[in-house]
């Protein structure tokens, strides 16, 4: 089953205090067919899920150089995160048109930020891009609860929550992020955990990966 969709994210406890912001971004994941139980009410799935948010720019314009360029000019921090997860997931069968389930995880989060110039026109495009300056992994864990509202035969529209949290992160603060000379600038780094809340809406789409023999292979072990 392949799943992907868009997400909204809230950061949590110190955190969110700390200045990390609220961010939209996108999902993507991958799971095994499922596992069925003796039961009938439930099943086993195990899987991968990507996530990255763009979480908030800095509040003031800053004034810098490009990194490996003479190119001076207006540009803004950016704080993002990208999270690699290992899945197990416990849901029900499908014998009604909706579909509950819980869901365990456990891989590691990046925290980045980036200088993100503004495109001049005297500027070469191919050089219009972010430059990573600060970057942090984690290990990271939380779990999740969903339903999934059957469209068709193969795809559902599947709506996602997780409470998610790693091991203490270091990260910019955007709000002291400031000019202190002509083409300088300073920020403070500070340490929390990556907690936060995600809210997610996307759509799941079931993979056929079994091969349906053809009518010559067929006919041809009629004549056998």
């Amino acid at each position: 089953m392949y799943d992907f969709g868009m997400n909204y994210t809230r950061p949590l406890g110190e955190f969110r205090d700390d200045g990390y912001r609220d961010g939209f971004g996108f999902h993507t994941g991958l799971y095994s067919s499922p596992i069925r139980a003796n039961n009938g009410f439930v099943n086993l799935r195990l899987g991968m899920r990507m996530d990255y948010d763009f979480s908030g720019k800095s509040d003031n314009e800053l004034i810098a150089q490009a990194p490996e360029t003479d190119y001076i000019g207006a540009m803004q921090l950016e704080n993002s995160s990208l999270g690699l997860h290992s899945v197990i997931r416990f849901e029900s069968t499908p014998n009604f048109p909706v579909q509950l389930y819980v869901e365990g995880l456990f891989g590691g989060r990046m925290l980045s930020t980036s200088e993100n110039f503004e495109e001049n026109n005297n500027w070469e495009e191919d050089h219009c891009e972010d430059f990573s300056i600060e970057r942090d992994w984690s290990l990271s864990y939380g779990a999740a609860a969903g339903t999934m509202i059957r469209l068709n035969q193969n795809t559902r529209l599947n709506l996602r929550a997780s409470y998610m949290t790693s091991r203490p992160s270091t990260f910019v603060v955007l709000s002291t992020a400031q000019q202190v000379e002509d083409n300088l600038y300073t920020y403070e780094l500070r340490s929390a955990p990556a907690t936060q809340f995600r809210m997610e809406a996307g759509i799941s789409v079931d993979l056929d990966m079994e091969c349906t023999p053809s009518r010559s292979s067929l006919a041809g072990r009629r004549d056998l």
